[in-house]
């Protein structure tokens, strides 16, 4: 149930440095156990490219800024289309440009997938965008 009903995407990328950015992608296809490599495929470059780094598709972790490694394993994280999104910092490593868009991407993304989406940040603006904003005050959850 977890392989395919959630996605996560960690504040550290946890790439693999063995496998390419689409390898990395890919993987979640394998994990589980869905055989439609044309659709996968198409699926991968599609999400690389909202995301802007479609042309890193064969590149290995090592190569990346970190803010193109956050922006994979944002990729890798939704490319199985999960019902559930669980993201620590998503923009932390990215400049106001790429982390607009990566907010952009995972809004469309709940709306258009009908999927929770919940994020961690420290950004205000990001935070704002959300339809419901937990705080933490003083180690307590305050609604907003």
């Amino acid at each position: 149930m977890r392989k395919n009903l959630f996605g996560y995407a960690y504040q550290f990328h946890y790439l693999l440095d063995d496998l390419t950015v689409f390898e990395n992608c890919d993987l979640v296809f394998k994990i589980a156990n869905n055989k439609k490599v044309i659709e996968n495929s198409q699926k991968i470059i599609q999400i690389l490219d909202e995301l802007g780094i479609d042309q890193l598709k064969n590149k290995y972790p090592y190569m990346l800024s970190g803010g193109e490694r956050q922006r994979v394993a944002i990729a890798r994280a939704i490319v199985h289309e999960p019902e559930f999104v669980l993201m620590d910092e998503p923009t932390g490593n990215l400049d106001q440009e790429n982390s607009l868009i990566v907010q952009d991407f995972l809004l469309n993304y709940a709306s258009e997938n009908k999927s929770l989406v919940i994020y961690a940040t420290h950004d205000i603006a990001f935070a704002k965008r959300a339809d419901k904003s937990l705080n933490i005050v003083e180690r307590s959850i305050v609604e907003k």
